[in-house]
Parts: C-alpha cells; structure tokens; sequence
C-alpha cells in the first residue's frame, strides 16, 4: 500500500512539474506557462491523468474492492505506456552530452533498460498464463506457501531464459505453450535488434576514428622511410595531431555553425568570446552595463584564427 501511494503521490507531482517546466520550441527555450500548457495538454497530458485517476480511486477504495471492477483493472495495466516516457528522458540526456563516447554508453543503458522491461512484462504474462489453468506450470513448480518474490523471480528466469537457455520451468498446457512459442518468436526479435543496434553505434564510434588512423599510418610510413630520429619523431606527430584535430574541428564547426539561426549564432558568438574578451577592462564594463553592445562586438567584430605552435 505504501508503495502505491508513494507512485500515485509521484507521477501526480509530475504532472504539476511538467505544467511549469520550460520547453524547446523551434529551438528556443520558452518559459510562458500558457505555451508550455498548451504543449503538455496536446501531447502527454491526458494519457497522465488517465494514468494516474485509477490509483487515487484505488487508495480510496481499497485495493482488492477496486480490483473487483473489471474495466478499472484494464485501465491500470495501461500504465506500460509510461515507459515510452523513459525515450523522452534519454533523449533529453543525450542532448546535454557532449562526448560521443558517453552518447555510446547512455545508448547501451537504453536499449539494456529496454530490454528488462520487456523480459519483466513476459515474465508477467507468463504467471498470469500459468494461474489460469489448475494443471499449469505455477501448480507443478511452486508450492503454495511460495511468497510473491519467488514467484517472480521464478517467472523473471523462465523469461529471461528464452532469449539464450532453457531452464526447468515447461508449458504444461496447450495455452502456455501457444504462449511459449510467442515469447521466442519476441525474444529473437529483441535480441538482434539489440545486438544491431549495438553493432552500429559501435560501428560510428570506428569511423570517427577511422580517418584519423589512416592519417596517423601515413605519418608513421613517412618518419620511418627518411629514418626521422626519435625525438624529432615525436615532434612531428604530436604537431601534426594537433593541427590535425584543429583543422577538421574547425570544418566541422563552420558546417554546423552556418546551419544555425541567426539569434542562435550570436548566442554562441557571445557564450563563447565574452568571456575572453571581458578579461579586458573596456570589454568587462560593456558586458556589465552594456550587454547588447557586447553581444554585438562579438558576433560582428570578432574572429578566431587557430594557430600551431
């Protein structure tokens, strides 16, 4: 009872939450409640408080008389779609990271995520399958003074199972193998979307890589053809790593840069060179009594040059 209340108590919190926290609009982040309102009320609004009106009726009803209603219970297994909430939630995640290798493993802990809820939700279906006939496997395998924790650690094996082993648990009746042969099918097609997926961002991860290897190969090749000395060796390829990095970072960035709007460019214009340049008296009085001048100054009248040392 205590952790029902304790779900009820939190997901309506974030719905009051999500009603004043700002949210992106082409790009811009927006504070005006009557726009983050109106976005909330088009989008997950409704699904929440579909969500969330069955458990505070099952506080005040109690839980086994609000289970007797039929039509309540099916509203309450709704609830998985909560989980497409979880895609909103690393997607936010990701928008914050700047190292493709953190990106790598905020992926990995999704689809990893993704994979336990499924695994979960078998499970569960799989004892629900087993209760509803007496000669089921739940009457074979378990006895009855078996507590709900042995009970779904039980099915949680027997599902997890069926995506690399077998275990002792069998169909016993011609629904639970029907059923069975359903989380199979559901398991092969999990598995190897997760192995791809992994596959590919494992392969991006490579061809990031794969330029700059070819470009270090091409540095060994030559120190090694002239016979260049050691220490001069080492110059070279950390001179050449660097100019390297500068070079495609500041193509890369020119691409980007050139794709963005124009107030968005001089946010950035401004983020990145005021504090530079307010290191200088002149500069530091413009940023504190006339910040738009500065803003200006640094999107009109400054340029970064990259120089190798």
């Amino acid at each position: 009872v205590f952790l029902d209340a304790a779900a009820v108590v939190f997901w309506t919190l974030d719905i009051l939450v999500t009603c004043v926290t700002a949210i992106y609009v082409d790009g811009t982040l927006t504070t005006d409640r009557k726009t983050i309102a109106s976005r909330y009320a088009r989008t997950w609004f409704p699904l929440d408080v579909l969500l969330i009106l069955p458990g505070w009726m099952a506080l005040a009803l109690g839980n086994n008389r609000f289970n007797s209603f039929g039509p309540m219970r099916a509203v309450r297994a709704l609830r998985i779609f909560r989980a497409f909430k979880l895609r909103v939630m690393f997607k936010m995640i990701e928008e914050r990271m700047n190292s493709n290798f953190m990106v790598l493993v905020l992926g990995i802990v999704r689809f990893a995520l993704f994979l336990l809820i499924v695994v979960h939700f078998i499970a569960c279906a799989w004892y629900a399958v087993g209760i509803s006939s007496q000669i089921g496997w739940v009457d074979v395998h378990l006895e009855a003074e078996d507590d709900v924790l042995q009970r779904y650690l039980l099915s949680l094996h027997w599902s997890s199972s069926q995506f690399s082993s077998s275990m002792e648990v069998y169909p016993q009746t011609l629904q639970e193998r029907a059923f069975a042969v359903f989380a199979v099918l559901q398991a092969v097609i999990v598995a190897s979307t997760f192995v791809g997926s992994i596959t590919n961002m494992m392969l991006e991860l490579v061809l990031l890589q794969r330029e700059k290897v070819r470009y270090q190969r091409c540095i060994r090749n030559f120190i090694k053809q002239y016979k260049i000395s050691p220490g001069l060796a080492q110059r070279i390829r950390r001179y050449l790593d660097v100019s390297y990095d500068g070079e495609h970072n500041e193509d890369y960035q020119k691409k980007l840069l050139v794709q963005l709007p124009l107030h968005m460019l001089c946010d950035v214009h401004e983020e990145t060179r005021a504090p530079i340049l307010s290191l200088h008296s002149f500069f530091a009085f413009l940023q504190a009594f006339q910040p738009a001048t500065l803003r200006l100054v640094c999107h009109e009248a400054v340029t970064e040059v990259s120089v190798s040392v």
